[in-house]
């Protein structure tokens, strides 16, 4: 099943910045949120949110709508 990912516009903003290494490293964490955005991340339940690594550049905070196969990525954080 391939989800749909939507990208809310800080995020949008933090990413669009971002140094080019960066962008690809977000572009490689967009591509597994298609295919499997909960072997993506760590889920916190008290947050009901995603955390998802980007290796050395930086971290996605993201929630999962599995009834409309949707994600949706709320931040990006780099280092």
């Amino acid at each position: 099943m391939t989800y749909e990912v939507i990208i809310a516009d800080v995020a949008r903003a933090t990413v669009d910045s971002a140094p080019a290494a960066a962008k690809a490293a977000f572009e490689r964490k967009r591509r597994q949120l298609l295919s499997d955005p909960h072997g993506a991340g760590r889920y916190m339940p008290k947050e009901d949110l995603y955390y998802g690594d980007m290796g050395d550049h930086g971290v996605v905070c993201y929630s999962v709508h599995d009834s409309v196969v949707r994600v949706v990525v709320w931040r990006a954080q780099f280092y």
